[in-house]
């Protein structure tokens, strides 16, 4: 019982872990641009297909794979963000459905080349385990933890992350003060492809690749959000929790199947909460 209780502990906070890795370049643009860019989880998705292709199906060598797989995502989404998104700026809810509409492109794209059924897109690690924790899923982990502190670092501690971070804040005062809205765009967007690239990439390795993994993925990136304020420390231990309560749920009470029922439910809580409170 303790064993089977600590396994499902570690479980939850690696899978918590790799959640944050997927959240990170989504909390990017609501943070800066104020709103849900849903097609991120698309982006996440795209960049895992990528790197099967250049790896698996290719055989190019791992690294150029990754390397590779993160630049052809940082073109796409920029030209995407440039002559999609940025126009309907400050038209939130417009950005929102736009980026609903590219899910569904993303989607069918992949599936017309991939087909829908998942393709094995297997971790190159040693299968090692240790109370149900893969080597692949500490990796991730460890991953998830140094790219969010070097998020952290990045908006509070550099002269070029407070401007965005003050961009977030004010954007009228930043551009009074003669910040270039141009310039936090892209690096913005940069970031957060980047963020959802390596997320892809990675955290594929843990999940199931099919063209419909951004849907599972969703749910979960919105529970963490809106239960850590959208603060970057807040997301960090929403993310802990999510996938605590993910994995504890199944152990003690649930059926695999019904894994997301617990963010949605926390999703659910949440939002009443912040609407009555």
């Amino acid at each position: 019982m303790l064993l089977g209780f600590s396994s499902a502990l570690l479980i939850g906070i690696t899978e918590g872990l790799m959640y944050l890795l997927v959240t990170l370049g989504f909390f990017m643009t609501l943070k800066v641009w104020n709103f849900f860019n849903v097609w991120h989880v698309s982006v996440v998705t795209l960049a895992a297909y990528l790197t099967y292709h250049f790896y698996y199906i290719l055989h190019l060598p791992l690294t150029f794979s990754i390397i590779l797989s993160i630049l052809v995502v940082i073109g796409i989404g920029l030209l995407i963000a440039k002559y999609l998104y940025h126009p309907l700026q400050g038209s939130s809810f417009t950005q929102m459905i736009l980026s609903l509409g590219l899910v569904f492109a993303t989607q069918a794209t992949l599936e017309m080349i991939f087909g829908s059924n998942p393709v094995p897109y297997n971790s190159p690690l040693p299968a090692v385990n240790f109370l149900g924790v893969s080597l692949t899923s500490v990796l991730i982990s460890i991953l998830s933890l140094v790219l969010a502190g070097s998020l952290w670092y990045f908006l509070r501690k550099t002269r070029r992350g407070r401007i965005v971070y003050s961009f977030s804040d004010n954007p009228l005062l930043a551009e009074f003060r003669g910040r270039n809205p141009e310039t936090i765009f892209i690096y913005t967007w940069t970031i957060s492809l980047i963020l959802a690239a390596l997320a892809g990439i990675f955290s594929g390795w843990s999940l199931t690749l099919v063209p419909t993994m951004g849907w599972q993925l969703i749910i979960i990136v919105f529970s963490i959000t809106l239960l850590g304020f959208t603060r970057l420390e807040g997301i960090v231990v929403s993310s802990l929790v999510i996938g605590i309560s993910m994995s504890l749920g199944v152990y003690f009470l649930l059926p695999s199947s019904y894994k997301l029922a617990i963010p949605l439910t926390i999703l659910i809580i949440v939002y009443i909460v912040r609407k009555y409170r």
